[in-house]
């Protein structure tokens, strides 16, 4: 890994599929790591890899998430290694199996104790599921706690915006890729005001347990519109008044002027409470032309 690298690790098979699609778009800001025990989900190079029971392959880890913790903890000592210069993890994967169940608390306790930033895009069982979602119930206590941003996305409402957009949901339904690059871009390149580590760290000491991401992409001159897609996510809702902490970024076109930067932000915060931090950024992108990009982290 380089130095001050954002590192997205995929846990399990749905969290493989999604690092998968986040690197397409991503190439060159992030690092992909796989572990799973399936060895279809073995990514190709530059990728790392970490194989959970390579010994009993096509055994897996049976659905039993204390089988995914044990097999992750003998891989420890490699995880720590692959960890050592990384600033930003990004852990994937969707909870009710084995393998991201139980490995995922492990790799985010090694993360935290060598200082990085964790952030946890967790994906819980569709409702016809109710073993898997007894489960992920029972292990997101011990994520919230851990992770220093815990982003829950329903796998149902993924689905959804994919069968919208005819996109596979295990694919991150052209969502999640969309929204974990539009946050890596926005950390690791220069902006017009720029953002960093520092500011999400700010944001995640400030902000509650309960957080997460929104993003949008449309016309520049209309504000309403672009929030109205931002809210069309499979994330759980926002709830006025009770958002203490927002770092807000906006990409546009050259076209973009003050007054529509000036009106985009205080549409995306004006449902914050009154004495909320903001923490803005903003970017020139002369693909976008007349169109406006919105990422935001909330608490």
């Amino acid at each position: 890994m380089q130095p001050g690298s954002i590192l997205i690790c995929g846990v399990g098979g749905v969290g493989a599929s999604w690092a998968a699609a986040m690197g397409a778009v991503s190439p060159d800001i992030v690092d992909i790591l796989v572990i799973d025990s399936d060895p279809e989900s073995e990514p190709s190079a530059p990728a790392q890899w970490i194989p959970l029971n390579p010994g009993l392959v096509g055994v897996g880890t049976a659905g039993v998430p204390d089988l995914g913790r044990i097999h992750m903890e003998e891989h420890v000592p490699l995880l720590d290694d692959l960890l050592v210069d990384v600033d930003l993890l990004i852990l994937v994967g969707a909870l009710g199996g084995g393998s991201a169940t139980g490995a995922m608390s492990v790799i985010a306790q090694r993360a935290n104790r060598s200082g990085t930033l964790t952030i946890g895009l967790v994906g819980l069982p569709f409702p016809y599921q109710p073993e898997r979602l007894n489960r992920a119930r029972a292990t997101l206590p011990e994520l919230r706690e851990i992770l220093d941003l815990c982003i829950e996305i329903r796998l149902d409402r993924l689905s959804q915006v994919g069968h919208e957009r005819g996109l596979d949901w295990l694919g991150g339904a052209g969502w999640i890729p969309d929204m974990v690059s539009g946050l890596c871009t926005t950390l690791a390149r220069q902006g017009l005001i720029n953002l960093d580590l520092s500011d999400l760290r700010t944001i995640v000491a400030r902000g509650e347990s309960r957080s997460t991401l929104i993003c949008a992409t449309g016309d520049a001159a209309d504000v309403d519109r672009l929030w109205r897609t931002a809210l069309e996510s499979p994330l759980e809702s926002l709830v006025p008044g009770e958002c203490t902490t927002c770092l807000l970024h906006i990409e546009g076109g050259a076209w973009l002027t003050v007054a529509q930067l000036d009106a985009i932000a205080d549409r995306f915060t004006d449902f914050l409470a009154d004495d909320a931090t903001v923490i803005l950024g903003a970017r020139l992108d002369r693909e976008l032309e007349s169109e406006a990009r919105i990422v935001g982290v909330i608490s």
